[in-house]
């Protein structure tokens, strides 16, 4: 392998045995993360992607499970798909919950990361001002520093949302890194974007210099 070829695949595919298709309840899925750690391909695997507000059960599920010294990272899904107060509005509590896992690994389960879908009427009106709130009720809610994906939805404006993720890293962002996830599969039809769509993302991608996540469906080409 080369040493090109290993860089680009270290790390590159985080774990979502929480979500369909898998759905896996707690402790199972955090007993396969940790089988996946233990195995000789783990060089090539990434965070543990749970929502914020199912930590405490991962929490309680490493217990005997996680070894004491390592380092597990997780990725918190935050935010709301609903529509943008109720997005807004989860904020607060999902800090909280990210602050009590984080305090309760003592270092060594750093949520790193985080993902937040944007509701479907902000993609499509300027996504810009929605962007720029959440951005701000997270620096608030403590959870400043970490990288963070915005999920552009079906149906919304993925230009918009890909120029104001650039104009948001452009600005000064207090997150680490900001990026755009896209969805490619799901329990519904309109979870799997067309070709088309794909490959308009990533060249919007491309072009504003954004870094972009793809998620679901990845094993259906």
């Amino acid at each position: 392998m080369t040493t090109t070829l290993r860089n680009l695949m270290t790390g590159l595919v985080d774990y979502a045995g929480l979500f369909p298709p898998a759905a896996l309840e707690a402790e199972r899925a955090v007993a396969e993360y940790a089988a996946h750690r233990a195995d000789g391909a783990a060089w090539m695997l990434g965070r543990f992607i749970v929502p914020a507000a199912r930590l405490t059960e991962i929490n309680a599920a490493m217990v005997g499970v996680k070894p004491a010294a390592s380092i597990w990272p997780f990725t918190a899904l935050v935010g709301a798909p609903a529509d943008q107060d109720t997005a807004r509005a989860a904020v607060p509590t999902q800090g909280l919950a990210i602050a009590a896992f984080e305090k309760a690994g003592e270092g060594r389960t750093p949520v790193e990361a985080l993902e937040t879908p944007i509701p479907v009427s902000a993609a499509r009106d300027h996504p810009a001002a929605f962007i720029d709130r959440l951005t701000g009720d997270l620096a608030a809610a403590g959870l400043g520093g970490r990288e963070l994906f915005w999920e552009t939805p079906a149906h919304g404006d993925d230009a918009a949302v890909v120029a104001a993720v650039a104009d948001l890293d452009r600005a000064g962002s207090p997150l680490a890194r900001v990026g755009v996830k896209l969805r490619c599969g799901g329990v519904t039809a309109e979870a799997f974007p067309d070709c088309e769509r794909i490959a308009q993302v990533v060249g919007l991608c491309r072009d504003h210099g954004v870094p972009l996540k793809c998620t679901a469906g990845l094993h259906h080409p």
